[in-house]
């Protein structure tokens, strides 16, 4: 009699850190695959999200003897194991303190929103995430079964600026609305209009209009971020 075939078991213990005992035993009930985040800044602890040494030193400075020494910890304890792969695109210490001169550079941690926009973070994130994914492919692309592009505040892409003005932002609100034809705004709307709400919970769509359209945009913003590192990560890996 043919024996049903076992689904697939996923890792389900979460954890940045280098626990070969707990990788053991999910291998040893049959899980074979593992995420891990080789990450470069701190979690929203102040603590960092895992002591192994940052790949992203500086610009186009990377430690990747310390991301091969993480997939090394996983497959010693569980061999064979299929790799869910986090990128952290977080801005960096040294970065934002690097760039902090430049408008529109800012922590990318809980100021998504005041950097997306930024051409000189999209030009430096980008390279870091080419290099790192050109030497993931190169040296574990059959361990890999996903990468997973992360960013924002706790990496999951969330911007918590509360629509804070940047120079970068202000430049990508004003093309926002002019592409759509309507006048330029000229400036970010005060804090006393975008959190305005005519009739709560709901925004009248007249008298809360330059709110809507703001926040409108502020989202749009986050997602365009999104396909933009998604498409480099696509010219890279091919898939």
């Amino acid at each position: 009699m043919t024996q049903p075939q076992r689904p697939p078991r996923w890792f389900a213990y979460r954890s940045f850190r280098p626990e070969s005992d707990t990788i053991r035993a999910f291998g040893d009930i049959g899980v074979g695959t593992v995420c891990f985040f080789p990450a470069n800044t701190l979690c929203s602890l102040g603590v960092p999200y895992s002591p192994a040494p940052k790949v992203w030193l500086g610009l186009d400075r990377y430690d990747f003897d310390s991301l091969d020494a993480q997939v090394a910890q996983i497959r010693d304890a569980m061999p064979g194991a299929k790799l869910l792969c986090m990128i952290d695109l977080n801005t960096p210490d040294w970065w934002e303190r690097l760039m902090g001169r430049y408008a529109g550079c800012a922590d990318s941690f809980y100021g998504l929103g005041e950097v997306a926009a930024s051409e000189r973070w999209r030009k430096d994130t980008r390279a870091y995430l080419e290099a790192f994914l050109a030497h993931m492919e190169a040296h574990h692309g059959d361990a890999v079964a996903a990468y997973i592009l992360a960013c924002g505040c706790t990496d999951e892409w969330q911007d918590f600026s509360r629509g804070e003005e940047s120079a970068s932002r202000r430049a990508a609100w004003r093309a926002w609305m002019k592409g759509r034809g309507r006048p330029d705004p000229v400036d970010i709307p005060p804090a006393s209009v975008r959190e305005h709400i005519a009739h709560p919970p709901f925004r009248d769509p007249v008298e809360d209009a330059l709110a809507i359209d703001y926040w409108r945009f502020c989202h749009w913003l986050i997602g365009d971020s999104i396909l933009y590192f998604a498409g480099a990560a696509q010219a890279v890996i091919d898939h």
